[in-house]
């Protein structure tokens, strides 16, 4: 209700992440809220969302710390743990990928078919040779996801350049994905005749840390958000809740304060109404733009939540 109430127009909550802990009931695993806590956080999730209007997204880690046939030595510098790959060649544990990749397959496949319709897929993340279709076999993955839900966007996490680096251009292969994500920054000119998405965090950490409390003010949000909106693009606001489920009191005021900054039923500014700002200056006013509605909001959880 808070996302709603703030002016999102969709939702995205973490499917699994990296540590290989799935919020949904999975058939494939008992590492999962239903075999732990005996809820399934997804369906409550997914019904929630079309209860209030809004659309549904699942954010879904490719990697997996935890599965026994993940391959981590494909690319050693994705995200894992610090000492994984010394232990598990230390134990002699072996690798499958092949195994892994059917695992996550059919993950996937139970996410589109027991909750669809899903909106949006928010695949993380490739690097390196752990990629494509070596990687995860993504063009059959994205083929299965799409033949589920047609209307599903996705972006292109599932190769290599993701958006991770301000230094490349904003070029899209529409083969890898509908939409990039350009993460913790506003591109200064945006990307001129492509669909972007910046993810950015309401405070420092994307999952929950107690002394995380640099939360930006509501001000600051609705000025990231005109950026984007007027550059084309949109702004995924990472908000991290807590153990319990719960959005931290200081993050759910500053969500409230966005609710109060657009004022009561404000009307939608279309992007090309409002002039472009630019992070850089300090010259630029976005005070008019406000009304604009927050573009999305996602709710990441993660048993690691220092991260």
């Amino acid at each position: 209700q808070l996302a709603r109430d703030a002016g999102c127009q969709y939702v995205v909550l973490t499917s699994k992440h990296h540590e290989g802990f799935g919020l949904f009931d999975s058939a494939l695993t008992d590492y999962d809220a239903k075999s732990a806590v005996n809820r399934d956080i997804i369906r409550e999730y997914v019904d929630s969302c079309r209860k209030r209007g809004l659309k549904v997204g699942l954010y879904h880690s490719v990697i997996d710390w935890h599965h026994p046939s993940y391959d981590n030595t494909i690319c050693p510098d994705l995200c894992y743990p610090a000492g994984q790959a010394a232990m598990l060649n230390r134990k002699n544990i072996p690798r499958d990928h092949a195994a892994y990749q059917k695992y996550l397959h059919a993950q996937v496949r139970e996410l589109m078919t027991r909750y669809a319709p899903i909106d949006i897929m928010w695949w993380d993340y490739s690097q390196g040779a752990m990629e494509g279709a070596k990687g995860w076999k993504a063009p059959e993955l994205m083929d299965m996801v799409r033949s589920i839900n047609p209307g599903v966007i996705m972006n292109n996490r599932l190769y290599a350049y993701s958006g991770l680096n301000k230094n490349q251009a904003g070029t899209l292969d529409l083969r890898c994905g509908d939409y990039i994500t350009p993460e913790r920054f506003i591109p200064r000119r945006g990307y001129p005749g492509v669909d972007w998405e910046s993810c950015m965090t309401v405070s420092d950490k994307w999952g929950y840390n107690r002394y995380d409390t640099n939360i930006k003010s509501p001000e600051t949000i609705i000025e990231k958000l005109v950026e984007c909106v007027t550059k084309g693009g949109n702004l995924l606001l990472n908000v991290n809740p807590m153990a319990d489920g719960t959005i931290p009191e200081k993050v759910a005021a500053t969500m409230r304060g966005v609710v109060r900054s657009r004022g009561p039923g404000s009307p939608r500014v279309p992007a090309g109404e409002v002039r472009a700002m630019d992070s850089s200056s300090s010259s630029s006013s976005s005070a008019a733009c406000w009304p604009r509605p927050l573009s999305c909001c996602c709710l990441r959880t993660s048993l690691f939540s220092s991260c």
